[in-house]
C-alpha cells in the first residue's frame, strides 16, 4: 500500500499473522487435525517470505514473527504419520533443504521413500503437485532451471499415477512437464497432447487452451484450426478467474479477426479482444482499437455492447454474415 513505512508493515503484518497462528493453535487444541497443517505452514517461514514480497527487510522482523521450525517440524510430522501426502513432502524437503539448518539425509530418504509408495491417486495428486510446485521455495532457487528439472523428476511418477487415476490437473501438470521436457528428458508433445485432450473433458481452461495452441500450430498433433477455435471457446467462456482464460479471449479475439477456425468476423473480434483489454492482456487495447476504426457505427455499438452484457457461457452471440 502506497505511503506505509517498513515499520508498519511489520506491525500490521505482525498483527495479522500472531491473530492467525492464535486462531490455529486454539483450533490444533481443540483436536481438529486438518489445524496442525495450517499452523505448521504459518510458523516454518513466520513472515520471512511475506517481508520479502513486500520489500521488508527480514532483519526488522521480531524473534516471534521469524517463525518457529521446529515447532513446524512437530505439526508435519505428526500429519505425515498419519499419511497426510502435503506433510510426507513437507518432511522430506525440511529434512533435505539447507534453508531449514534441519538436514537430514537418512530422514530425507526415509520421507522420500514413503512418498514413493503412494499408489492412490488423489493422494498422488497432492504430492506430486506439491513436489512439482515446491515447497516454501527460497527465492534464490525457485527459477532455477536445475531446481526445476529436479523437481519435475520428483512429481513425475506421481503425477502418472493420478493422472492415469483421472485427476484431471495432475494431467495438466503431467502435459505441461512432457511437453517441454522439464524433467531432462526429449520433448513429448503427442504424450502431452494426450494428457491434455483427457484434461479438457473435464470443462478446465487450461488444458483446453494449451490443446488449442497445440491445435493452431500443429505440434503433437494434427493441425486442426477448427478444433482449436472449439477450444478456445471452451477456455475463453470460462469463469475461472486465471490468466489463461484472459488469454484465451484475446487469441480468439485473434482467431475471428484473421478468420482462423472461425469465419472472420470484426464485431466478435472487437468484442473478444475488449474482454481481454478488461485485464489489461498485452496488445488487446490496441488491436481492439484498430479493428474498431473499421467498424461501422452500429457494427461498433454492437460489439461494445456484446462485451458489455458478456458473462461466462455466453459464447458465440453473433452470425457471420452480421460483420
Amino acid at each position: 500500500v502506497p505511503g506505509i513505512d517498513a515499520d508498519e508493515k511489520v506491525t500490521n503484518g505482525g498483527k495479522l499473522f500472531m491473530e492467525a497462528v492464535e486462531v490455529l493453535e486454539r483450533a490444533v487444541a481443540l483436536g481438529y487435525e486438518e489445524a496442525e497443517e495450517e499452523l505448521a505452514a504459518f510458523l516454518l517461514p513466520g513472515l520471512e517470505t511475506s517481508a520479502k514480497f513486500i520489500g521488508v527487510p527480514v532483519s526488522k522482523l521480531p524473534k516471534s514473527l521469524r517463525g518457529d521450525v521446529d515447532k513446524a517440524l512437530v505439526l508435519y510430522r505428526r500429519a505425515a504419520l498419519r499419511g497426510s501426502p502435503e506433510s510426507l513432502v513437507a518432511m522430506y524437503r525440511i529434512h533435505s533443504d539447507e534453508r531449514w539448518k534441519r538436514m537430514d539425509a537418512a530422514s530425507a530418504r526415509k520421507w522420500k521413500a514413503e512418498i514413493d509408495s503412494i499408489r492412490d491417486p488423489a493422494r498422488a495428486a497432492v504430492a506430486g503437485e506439491r513436489l512439482y510446485n515446491g515447497f516454501m521455495l527460497s527465492e534464490h532457487d525457485s527459477d532455477s532451471s536445475e531446481a526445476k528439472t529436479l523437481r519435475s523428476r520428483e512429481a513425475l511418477p506421481l503425477l502418472r499415477i493420478a493422472a492415469e487415476g483421472g485427476v484431471t490437473s495432475s494431467q495438466a501438470y503431467l502435459a505441461h512437464i512432457l511437453a517441454n521436457g522439464l524433467d531432462g528428458s526429449r520433448k513429448n508433445p503427442a504424450e502431452a497432447a494426450k494428457w491434455l485432450q483427457a484434461a479438457s473433458d473435464s470443462g478446465e481452461p487450461y488444458p483446453a487452451y494449451a490443446l488449442a495452441l497445440m491445435y493452431l500450430s500443429g505440434t503433437g498433433v494434427l493441425q486442426d484450426h477448427a478444433r482449436a477455435a472449439q477450444l478456445l471457446h471452451k477456455a475463453a467462456n470460462s469463469d475461472d478467474p486465471s490468466n489463461v482464460v484472459w488469454d484465451a479471449r484475446y487469441t480468439l479475439g485473434w482467431a475471428y479477426e484473421n478468420g482462423v477456425g472461425v469465419p472472420r468476423h470484426l464485431v466478435q473480434a472487437h468484442a473478444w479482444y475488449n474482454l481481454a483489454a478488461l485485464h489489461e492482456i498485452e496488445d488487446a487495447a490496441a488491436r481492439r482499437d484498430a479493428i474498431g476504426m473499421k467498424l461501422s457505427p452500429a457494427q461498433l455499438a454492437k460489439a461494445q455492447a456484446w462485451a458489455a452484457a458478456w458473462r461466462p457461457g455466453h459464447g458465440k452471440m453473433f452470425r457471420a454474415s452480421e460483420n
